[in-house]
C-alpha cells in the first residue's frame, strides 16, 4: 500500500517565499487546500512535525535515506517498520537543501 508522508503547511507559511524559482509570496490559503487534498487522495496518511521530516529517499522497500535533524520523524518510522538511514546534511538545510536534492536516482 502507497505511503505518503506530508508536513502540514506551517501556519507561518504566508510570511515565506518561495526562493528557488522567482522570489514571489507564497499563497499560504493554496498551499493548506494543496495539503488537505494530498490527504484525501492517498489511503495512508501520516503527518510528519519536524521540518526535514519529509524528505527522504527511499533506498528500498524498508529503508529510507532521511536528515538527522528529524529524530522525531526518524523514530516515527522505524515504529511502523522501516529502517532509517539518519545522514546530517546541516549544511545543505541552510540553503535549502535536502537529501532528495542531494541524491540522484541510477536505474540498472
Amino acid at each position: 500500500m502507497p505511503r505518503l508522508f506530508v508536513r502540514r503547511p506551517s501556519s507561518r507559511l504566508a510570511e515565506r517565499e518561495l526562493t528557488h524559482l522567482d522570489r514571489v509570496p507564497v499563497d499560504a490559503a493554496l498551499a493548506l487546500a494543496q495539503w488537505c487534498a494530498y490527504v484525501e487522495v492517498f489511503p495512508v496518511f501520516a503527518g510528519v512535525a519536524e521540518e526535514h521530516g519529509t524528505a527522504m529517499v527511499v533506498l528500498d522497500d524498508e529503508t529510507v535515506l532521511m536528515s538527522a535533524d528529524a529524530p522525531a520523524t526518524a523514530a516515527e518510522h522505524c515504529a511502523r517498520g522501516l529502517e532509517v538511514v539518519s545522514v546530517d546534511v546541516s549544511e545543505f538545510e541552510k540553503l535549502e537543501g535536502c537529501v532528495t536534492c542531494l541524491s540522484v536516482r541510477v536505474r540498472d
